[in-house]
């Protein structure tokens, strides 16, 4: 159809003299001009004849290009943040073996017309990925990196809707807990979280024996940080919506008491279930990237769909993932 690639369009700037991509605007005989040149080029056949039938598809062509350049220049996206970036695009390099197939899924909802281009950004995680994920620990020195290196970085490269109601973020187990926090703590910047199994047992006495280096407590407490949050008056910030879910096998199956506390939690800070936020249990579900993968379509909907939420403001395009 009319699509054109990246690689194109830098031609296109820099040939027809707009310096780079972001510079072009609907300047569309300028444009069409350099497309009737670039693509009389690329499609030069041996004949004679051949060239002026590929020249005049080109003159025909060009326009159009050009029309569709003028009009994506325009364009911005939401965006969508998400930890263990690693596992999200690729089975190569994700940790087990199989990916998350956020591409995939982002192209599919799409193509469906259920949700808008978005721009998912996939952060890799390291080795510390427990304290630096951890709300509790390491998670507000993550906060800082996001959003004042990274997120002006990949805003003034590409054209993204910032503000939270445009920028949601994800994450799996550790991941969701971060991504909680991010909203949680930042709802200046992070307007709505997708968090898929995540890891709401943790606590004090499970940082103490999963945590090498962290000082030792006589007796930690086994209650969940999240509990300890909300029983100490913890609110939620006003506009922010929230995708919580787990399964029913493996580490998930433990899953459920936490789960159903958020949710009383969050009925009684007057969210309205299924539109202001979802807990939803996914049955022969477990830990790990294919499960997560199975059920992806459904907090992309929630997040970045047609009918996400009260909000009258638009959509969020942006998601960063966390995993």
């Amino acid at each position: 159809g009319e699509y054109i690639h990246w690689t194109v369009l830098r031609r296109v700037a820099r040939d027809s003299g707009f310096g780079k991509v972001a510079d072009i605007r609907a300047a569309h005989g300028r444009t069409a001009s350099y497309l009737v040149k670039y693509l009389t080029k690329e499609l030069r056949p041996a004949s004679k004849e051949g060239d002026v039938r590929r020249l005049e598809e080109a003159r025909a062509l060009a326009p159009r290009y050009a029309e569709f350049i003028g009009n994506e220049i325009q364009k911005a996206y939401l965006e969508s943040y998400s930890d263990y970036g690693q596992n999200l695009f690729d089975p190569r390099i994700a940790n087990t073996g199989v990916d998350w197939g956020v591409d995939e899924a982002v192209v599919r909802l799409v193509q469906r017309g259920t949700i808008p281009p978005v721009i998912v950004v996939g952060v890799w995680s390291t080795a510390d990925r427990m304290p630096e994920y951890s709300p509790w620990q390491r998670a507000p020195d993550y906060a800082r990196f996001l959003i004042e290196e990274l997120m002006p970085r990949v805003n003034a490269e590409f054209r993204t809707l910032t503000g939270p109601a445009h920028t949601a973020v994800m994450g799996s187990s550790m991941g969701g807990l971060l991504a909680f926090h991010l909203v949680a703590h930042h709802p200046d910047v992070f307007g709505a979280c997708g968090c898929l199994s995540t890891h709401f047992p943790l606590s004090e006495a499970m940082v103490t024996r999963h945590s090498p280096g962290v000082a030792s407590v006589t007796h930690p407490d086994t209650t969940p940080y999240i509990i300890r949050d909300i029983r100490a008056g913890m609110t939620v910030p006003r506009g922010t919506r929230y995708w919580f879910d787990y399964g029913t096998e493996g580490l998930d199956s433990t899953y459920e008491p936490a789960h159903a506390a958020v949710r009383a939690w969050l009925l009684q800070q007057g969210l309205v279930e299924g539109k202001d936020f979802v807990v939803r249990r996914y049955d022969g579900a477990t830990h790990n990237e294919a499960s997560w993968r199975a059920r992806l379509d459904d907090p992309l909907t929630f997040l970045f769909g047609q009918q996400r939420g009260t909000r009258s403001c638009p959509r969020p395009r942006a998601a960063r993932v966390h995993d």
